[in-house]
């Protein structure tokens, strides 16, 4: 069938699983009182066409809110390491009135303005934070080094949102690790039962009945093989 090249149901995509699920429990629902049916199958398929849809829809939002959280904790791990490299450089045009070397390094060291900026996003956190306990100290003490609060006002209110940004990405990812996970084993179980209608279905009317595909199954001679390439040249 167009749908389908063969029977083997592992190698179906999601896609192709939802459609041929469809398939069977519609090729059930005509058959019902014409085939007795193996067991639990028919109440399993029907229970797993049910899960199935659901698990899917929920795999996909959580893919959504996973992506979404992990924008956030781009946009304001950027815009945390903008406000960093910019109080570096109000740190070290502080510094400069500093009247030994050794004053201006230890003003330097207590903000954190030497060497690059982080761009690990912890990094930037623990330096933000020692950034603004250092102002918050220099602040109390009357230190000609203080730098305006209101800049790490602002610092503080980034460090948060970042900080809650990872938190929910971290939340995010393991939601969308369990929802995967769930729909990894209820696909396992959709593609046994497909095999054991199949394999019943064949038993009833053999491999090359053509009312396999109101099931979704293909039959024999319309299985899809590859073509072999003709050899060229040679005697």
């Amino acid at each position: 069938m167009a749908e389908f090249r063969n029977n083997a149901f592992p190698h179906d995509s999601d896609a192709s699983h939802s459609i041929r699920i469809e398939f069977c429990v519609n090729g059930i629902d005509k058959y019902l009182g014409e085939i007795d049916f193996p067991g639990t199958v028919v109440e399993e398929l029907r229970a797993h066409a049910a899960v199935w849809n659901s698990l899917s829809i929920d795999l996909a939002d959580q893919t959504g809110d996973q992506m979404a959280s992990t924008g956030r904790v781009v946009k304001y791990a950027a815009e945390l390491l903008k406000m960093i490299v910019s109080t570096r450089y109000m740190v070290q045009s502080v510094a400069k009135s500093a009247e030994t070397r050794d004053e201006f390094e230890a003003v330097m060291e207590d903000y954190g303005a030497f060497g690059t900026a982080p761009k690990a996003r912890l990094q930037m956190i623990r330096l933000a934070k020692k950034m603004i306990a250092a102002n918050a100290r220099n602040v109390a003490t009357g230190s000609p080094y203080a730098l305006p609060e209101s800049r790490f006002d602002e610092m503080s209110a980034k460090v948060a949102d970042l900080e809650d940004a990872i938190a929910k990405q971290d939340i995010e990812k393991s939601e969308r690790h369990h929802a995967a996970v769930k729909k990894r084993l209820e696909r396992q179980k959709g593609d046994r039962l497909l095999s054991a209608l199949f394999k019943w279905l064949c038993a009833i009317w053999g491999v090359d009945d053509v009312r396999l595909l109101d099931f979704g199954f293909v039959n024999k001679s319309q299985i899809w093989t590859p073509r072999k390439k003709k050899k060229s040249g040679g005697k």
